[in-house]
């Protein structure tokens, strides 16, 4: 059987990401969104441990902190569009303000692991030119839109992200004025007055190459 949370990269080698900002959230709204995706057919947890196989461990639920600038950490699988299985793990955070929350949903798949199970030939960052990356970010691309346009249609997120997100790249979900380049080495995701439009990646060999 293979080894999804225990593996020795299961969790190594950086992620591949779904950023969801919302507007704001109260505590029953946050609640909700997370329930509701981990419901999704593709998704099995939400678990407690990265260091114990999903078998080994009961799912649990969700708890919303009652603290300030606390975030939730959760494990889980997801069977990807080639119905492979691998490890995610889905990070929320959340910034309370009179008991509405800023929040971001962040559902991550570790490279380590796409690459140690055979689901996808990874290779390593910055992605150079040995291996044809363009096939496997599309295939993933699209997988993670299809999560997020059910998940827009259920709570309407204001932008998203997808792909390797690092430093400068978050500056997206903060500026209100910010510019979608042209060249893409990300997935751009915005909500445009009730309407989910998608700027897909374009680029595909890594942000330092």
């Amino acid at each position: 059987m293979s080894k999804l949370f225990t593996g020795k990269d299961s969790w190594n080698g950086g992620y591949f990401n779904l950023l969801l900002s919302f507007k704001t959230l109260s505590n029953k709204e946050f609640k909700n969104v997370i329930n509701y995706m981990w419901k999704m057919p593709c998704f099995n947890g939400p678990f407690g441990y990265d260091n114990l196989e999903p078998i080994n461990q009961k799912k649990i639920k969700i708890k919303i902190p009652d603290k300030i600038d606390k975030g939730i950490i959760n494990y889980g699988t997801v069977k990807l569009s080639n119905n492979k299985i691998a490890p995610c793990k889905f990070y929320a955070y959340f910034i309370d303000d009179e008991n509405k929350m800023d929040c971001f949903i962040n559902i991550s798949i570790p490279f380590g692991a796409l690459e140690e199970l055979k689901i996808f030939p990874i290779g390593s960052y910055p992605f150079g030119n040995k291996i044809n990356h363009k096939k496997w970010i599309e295939e993933l691309s699209n997988f993670m839109f299809k999560i997020s346009k059910i998940i827009f249609d259920f709570y309407k997120f204001k932008k998203g992200l997808m792909g390797l997100i690092i430093g400068d790249d978050y500056n997206f979900l903060s500026e209100n004025n910010y510019q979608i380049p042209k060249d893409r080495w990300l997935s751009y995701l915005i909500n445009k007055n009730g309407k989910l439009k998608y700027y897909p990646q374009n680029v595909f060999s890594g942000h330092f190459s």
